[in-house]
């Protein structure tokens, strides 16, 4: 927040990285944070926010920051930044514009906006909604950092206004505008052999995406001693076109998409608080999302797939929507500063709509005639819910804390006309001693259920690019997981610490996949599989050496997972993977001009199966060494080492330096 009023929300790296320091006067922090100002004491909360607070020469003054890079015109790589702002008690303004083509997604502070939110707060009403998405035709490259591998070009304009009027009332309004296209080039050797098919196939790919987005938020709040209101609605639009060259053992392929999401959001709280204790919070909420696609591959899969040689492209039309409405009624008591209880109980619909068609076209454009049976979805799914929540905390004797909650749901669903009635109950508890001596030990047991939904219930094929087919052979499904675990924690972050932890989770059933492959393309199709487990445990050691005044970190986690499925009609095949991670991290806190951090990290996997094994050891290093040449001039050394050991690949380094000059009296630095 800056002087008590959130600008960007969950967006507060943008804030961060792009205001300057120099207006700031004090950082505080907050603990036990409540947005909701009616609920702070009311509502057991472990949040933290950080407010800046300005100095009087600086409010109610227009000021601003200008960052400009760029290489040589040889390069063409270039950055700016500009900042315009204006904070005051009634008003704030920040006005940006981001642009890049370094690798740096500018779109990362407020993609929050795109997303509708998902938790299970009192102010909110419908989990686990995203922004609907059902292919993607671009790929990006995450072995290494996004400005080493991100071929960008961004583009970031935002407004963003709060205006406090006399009588309580509050206006907030947030407007984005960004472009981006993004390169991605990959060159690969596949080979497979399995179950007496054998083949090697050699791509060189060029993903190009271009992107636009527009999003707009408008709040309203009134706010008393009593009661408050907040109303927003939001409007995000996606424009998304594809343009893909793929190179498939020596055969040219072509790719173009394009991909349209327009979205609408509104949702309105109240709430009252009845006394120093007690609280009731309302809540409604609608989302409408329509996202259609078209994209069309120039490729030997039409004739392959259609048996026609006539056939060159293949052209997929595919539409899906979603509507959801929900409303939910909350009450809040803090008994006491060792006990507290929230009741939630509401009700939600979720309506989900997709279809699919697949045509296949000559050299002309011309549509051929072809029996798409298989390639074809005309999905309609409703999902009804009633529920409940019971959360409640204690604390008895100082040193032990509980706690429990039970999340209840009875379901009513419709897939394509057939109906489903079901009925869940999910409970979980934390149960904690701690004391400064002996530290902290928490154990936690809960009972989770997941669904299917849309993306899980087609069952014709839709192509996904990359010679990729996925369909489903299921129904509507509760899938239920069981988890336990058991964590221990002492000392503090800064001088000594231990942190240990060990869980495990067993799924009754969970979705796999049985798959066709062959040379030409592969065909996937999920399925739902009974019986897996994932046991997960992590050691975490830090320590501060006084006389190297430097702190030491060592990490170290150990994952083991089991999945059955099955490929190219072979009995299901048992999978079991095992990753065990350790590394170390040293950072020095040196009072003199010189500084390091160091650290390295070894990754080795096991994969076990009826085949056989494949075992290897992945290697990541980093040096970063700073010194200040003065005090307006600082340097940074910065060293990547990467060893990747399961591909031929050899080692993979980067170098970095960096060379900074501040003017303090000139306010303005330039580096290289």
């Amino acid at each position: 927040m800056v002087e008590n009023d959130d600008l960007f929300e969950r967006g507060y790296q943008t804030l961060t990285k792009n205001m300057p320091t120099k207006p700031v006067e004090k950082v505080q922090i907050l603990k036990n944070y409540s947005k909701n100002k009616l609920l702070k004491g009311v509502e057991k909360s472990e949040g933290i926010a950080i407010n800046l607070t300005l100095k009087a020469d600086a409010k109610d003054q227009w000021f601003a920051n200008v960052y400009l890079a760029s290489t040589s015109y040889i390069e063409d790589m270039r950055q700016g930044k500009i900042n315009l702002m204006n904070f005051s008690k009634r008003k704030k303004i920040y006005l940006l514009y981001n642009a890049n083509n370094l690798g740096l997604n500018e779109m990362n502070g407020v993609s929050y906006l795109i997303n509708p939110e998902s938790n299970k707060t009192v102010e909110n009403v419908g989990n686990e909604i995203s922004t609907l998405s059902m292919l993607n035709l671009h790929q990006k490259n995450y072995s290494f950092g996004d400005e080493r591998t991100n071929f960008n070009n961004d583009q970031l304009a935002s407004i963003n206004y709060i205006y406090n009027f006399k009588k309580n009332w509050k206006l907030k309004a947030v407007t984005i505008y960004n472009t981006t296209e993004n390169r991605n080039y990959t060159d690969s050797y596949y080979r497979f052999n399995y179950g007496g098919t054998a083949f090697a196939n050699s791509e060189n790919k060029t993903w190009k995406q271009n992107n636009r987005n527009v999003v707009g938020k408008l709040e309203i709040s009134k706010e008393n001693k009593k009661s408050n209101l907040v109303f927003y609605t939001k409007f995000s639009s996606l424009n998304e076109d594809n343009d893909n060259q793929f190179i498939f053992n020596s055969v040219p392929n072509f790719q173009k998409g394009d991909n349209r999401l327009s979205a609408l959001e509104n949702r309105l709280v109240y709430t009252k608080k009845i006394d120093s204790s007690q609280a009731l919070v309302a809540v409604a909420r609608y989302i409408h999302q329509d996202r259609p696609y078209r994209f069309s591959e120039d490729n030997n899969l039409a004739s392959i797939i259609s048996g026609n040689p006539l056939a060159k492209i293949m052209h997929q039309e595919l539409n899906s929507g979603l509507e959801f409405g929900g409303v939910k009624l909350s009450w809040l008591n803090n008994f006491s500063k060792d006990q507290n209880l929230q009741i939630q109980t509401g009700t939600d619909l979720r309506k989900h709509q997709l279809s699919s068609n697949l045509q296949v076209l000559d050299a002309n454009n011309q549509a051929l005639i072809f029996d798409h049976s298989l390639y074809q979805n005309d999905v309609d799914f409703r999902k009804n819910q009633i529920f409940n929540q019971i959360d409640y905390n204690l604390t008895w004797k100082k040193d032990w804390k509980l706690t429990a909650q039970v999340f209840n749901q009875y379901l009513w669903t419709e897939f394509n006309q057939n109906k489903k009635e079901k009925l869940s109950a999910s409970p979980s508890f934390n149960l904690s001693y701690g004391t400064f001596r002996f530290g902290t030990l928490s154990i936690n047991a809960s009972k989770r259920y997941s669904t299917t939904e849309v993306d899980n219930l087609y069952t014709g094929y839709i192509y996904q690019g990359n010679r990729y087919f996925k369909s489903n052979d299921l129904d509507f499904a509760l899938m239920p997981s069981y988890n336990a675990g058991i964590t221990y924690n002492r000392g503090d972050q800064l001088t000594r610490n231990l942190m240990l932890s060990v869980s495990y989770t067993k799924n009754e059933n969970y979705l796999s996949s049985k798959s066709i492959i062959n040379p030409n393309y592969s065909f996937y199709q999920s399925i739902l599989v009974n019986d897996s487990s994932l046991f997960m445990s992590m050691l975490e050691l830090k320590r501060y050496i006084k006389f190297i005044k430097s702190r030491i970190s060592i990490n170290t986690t150990y994952t083991q997972s089991d999945y059955k499925s099955s490929v190219n009609n072979q009995p299901m095949m048992k999978t079991k993977f095992s990753n065990l991670k350790t590394g170390f991290e040293m950072k020095s806190g040196f009072l003199f001009n010189f500084n390091y951090e160091l650290g390295y990290d070894w990754n080795f996997s096991f994969v076990k199966t009826e085949m056989g094994n494949n075992n290897y050891l992945n290697q990541k290093g980093f040096v970063n060494l700073y010194y200040n040449l003065s005090k307006t001039v600082v340097s940074k050394l910065k060293y990547e080492y990467y060893k990747s050991g399961n591909s031929n690949q050899k080692n993979t380094q980067f170098l970095d330096f960096n060379l900074n000059y501040n003017s303090a009296k000139y306010k303005a630095g330039f580096f290289i």
